[in-house]
C-alpha cells in the first residue's frame, strides 16, 4: 500500500505537469483506475483458487516491483501509458491487498489463533503504509519525482517479498513442529 498511496497522492501533479490533464481528466482517470482494482479484485478469486493466496501474493509483489522500474521509463511517454501504468500499478496493489488475506489463512490454516493473528497483521500493515505513503509522497515528489518514486517503490516491494518469503519458511518450520506427533506411534 505504500507504493500505491506514493503513486496515488501525486498523480494528479504527475498528469498535470506531464500532460496538461485537466481536473475532468484527473476525475476519469479516477474512474478507469477504480473499475481497474474492481476488475483484479474479481480476478483474486479464480487466480487465488487456481494458485494459492501465498504465490499469487508473491508474485504480484514481485510484478509490482516490475512496475516500479516501468513507471519512470513509460509513464512519462504519452497520456495513454500514464493511464495504462496506473490502472496496472493499483491494481496489482488491489491484487495483493486481497491475496494476502488468503495468504493469512493458508499460512495458518490448522491454527485458528494465528490465523487472527496474521490476517490482522496483514490489515494493519496495509493501513501503516497507506499513512507512510502519504507522508512519503510529497517529499518523493519533491526529490525527482517519478524516478525517485520507482526506486524507493522497488525497494520496498522487493523487502516485502524477502519478507514475505521469511514469514512463510518461519511458518512452515513452526507448523511441522506443532502438528509433529509428540511420541512415536507403536507399529502393530
Amino acid at each position: 500500500q505504500l507504493v500505491n498511496m506514493t503513486i496515488g497522492v501525486n498523480q494528479g501533479y504527475w498528469l498535470e505537469q506531464y500532460f496538461n490533464v485537466n481536473h475532468a481528466g484527473l476525475m476519469a482517470a479516477s474512474v478507469c483506475i477504480g473499475i481497474g482494482e474492481i476488475i483484479a479484485e474479481l480476478c483474486c478469486f479464480y487466480c487465488i483458487r487456481k494458485i494459492g493466496g501465498y504465490r499469487l501474493s508473491l508474485y504480484c509483489t514481485l510484478l509490482q516491483a516490475v512496475g516500479c522500474i516501468l513507471l519512470p521509463l513509460i509513464g512519462g511517454l504519452n497520456i495513454v501509458a500514464a493511464f495504462v501504468m496506473l490502472i496496472v500499478m493499483f491494481g496489482v496493489t488491489e491484487i495483493v491487498t486481497v491475496s494476502a488475506q488468503a495468504s493469512a489463512c493458508e499460512l495458518s490454516s490448522n491454527c485458528p489463533v494465528r490465523t487472527g493473528l496474521l490476517e490482522s497483521g496483514c490489515f494493519s500493515a496495509s493501513n501503516v503504509g497507506r499513512v507512510v505513503g502519504s507522508l512519503l509522497a510529497p517529499v518523493l515528489w519533491d526529490h525527482g519525482r517519478l524516478l525517485t518514486i520507482g526506486i524507493v517503490g522497488v525497494a520496498i516491494t522487493v523487502l516485502t517479498a524477502v519478507v514475505m518469503v521469511w514469514c512463510e519458511k518461519k511458518i512452515a518450520q513452526r507448523t511441522a513442529v506443532e502438528t509433529a506427533p509428540l511420541l512415536p506411534t507403536p507399529e502393530p
